[in-house]
């Protein structure tokens, strides 16, 4: 058998399971995702290593393979094992949080009724796995998740193992993509004709400015905006020249991604203040000394803190170096968080790091 080494993102540890007969020469990088078999369930995982020797004595076997590449480059990868070592972080969260959430997938369970359970009428069954094999007689094909909101949560996942092992239900996995919602934007289109229109905001000059502006806006625009692209102060008068019929709304489907069309304003030049540009100083004197110094900012929210690193990104870029910025978020917190658990289960237990 050829054995592997896997981790999964919800537990923490490695686990050791062997690839099936139609696997055995599928070559296998650092990062794949595999599906592997966890308990009662599927699980996500990703392939670490080949193993000659696992560390239980019988392995279960790879259930599928996602991907046909590793989603992280070979640096990548070793980064993100050294995150794991250095941050006392399971691994599989690690490589989860490196990922955009669009691409994670999500293994599911499909119920149906096998042919006995078709026709069982034992009254040995319990009321719960009689109320599901009457649920699946009626839909045919339900979801795990269909069925807790129908049963709950609390027993019927042992309710289903059993109907399985009696040979009543089958069960059929899947992998989905998550759900990511496409991003749309509203589109405010005039109805009127330009001098008609222009006409009608004179009209509301006076009762309705805010909607005269509006119009006059739509005008000069060609006709049509994006909502978001109207001041504040102008967007709650859209719903009243959307029902007044002056202008009617559409979806626009938003494509994510970073580069946009639209020039925005530049902001302006930014004066620092005393304490800003003392900080900036320091910072850009180790940087020329090209010697390791950390620094740390310190300040209340809205202090200006990133605003010296902007200058300091700013001056680099404009000598055409390259500035990576690692900007703290939730994920961050979660790693602590973990970190200081396990360091505390350490203690308690007398052993030292």
């Amino acid at each position: 058998m050829k054995y592997v080494e896997c981790v999964l993102p919800e537990t923490e540890g490695r686990f050791h399971y062997h690839l099936p007969a139609n696997g055995l020469n599928k070559k296998l990088e650092p990062g794949m995702r595999l599906l592997v078999p966890f308990a009662r369930t599927w699980k996500v995982a990703y392939f670490v290593r080949d193993i000659t020797t696992p560390d239980v004595p019988k392995t279960r076997a790879v259930l599928g393979f996602l991907d046909q590449d590793s989603l992280f480059r070979a640096k990548l990868f070793k980064l993100l094992c050294w995150i794991s070592d250095y941050y006392l972080t399971p691994l599989g969260g690690v490589l989860k949080g490196a990922l955009p959430q669009g691409i994670h997938a999500v293994p599911r369970r499909k119920f149906s009724l096998c042919d006995p359970g078709k026709t069982q009428t034992s009254s040995k069954l319990s009321d719960l796995k009689k109320e599901i094999l009457n649920t699946l007689q009626q839909k045919q094909v339900c979801t795990e998740q269909q069925l807790r909101k129908i049963f709950g949560r609390e027993k019927l996942s042992r309710a289903l193992y059993d109907l399985k092992k009696k040979g009543l239900i089958s069960e059929i996995w899947e992998c989905r993509p998550a759900p990511v919602r496409a991003k749309t934007r509203r589109i405010i289109t005039l109805r009127l004709e330009r001098q008609a229109a222009l006409a009608k905001a004179d009209t509301l000059q006076k009762t309705a400015p805010r909607q005269a502006s509006a119009i006059r806006q739509l005008v000069s625009e060609g006709g049509t905006l994006a909502s978001t692209d109207f001041p504040a102060e102008l967007r709650p008068a859209l719903k009243s020249l959307i029902q007044k019929n002056f202008v009617c709304q559409s979806e626009s489907l938003v494509f994510r991604k970073p580069e946009q069309d639209k020039n925005y304003p530049q902001k302006g030049n930014i004066v620092l203040n005393p304490a800003q540009a003392s900080a900036l100083k320091s910072i850009k004197e180790a940087i020329d000394l090209k010697s390791f110094a950390p620094f740390l900012l310190h300040g209340v929210t809205g202090s200006g803190k990133t605003e010296v690193y902007v200058e300091l990104i700013k001056k680099h870029i404009e000598k055409g170096e390259q500035v990576l910025y690692l900007l703290p978020e939730i994920a961050v917190f979660r790693i602590f968080w973990r970190s200081s658990r396990l360091v505390a289960q350490w203690a308690f237990s007398g052993r030292t790091l």
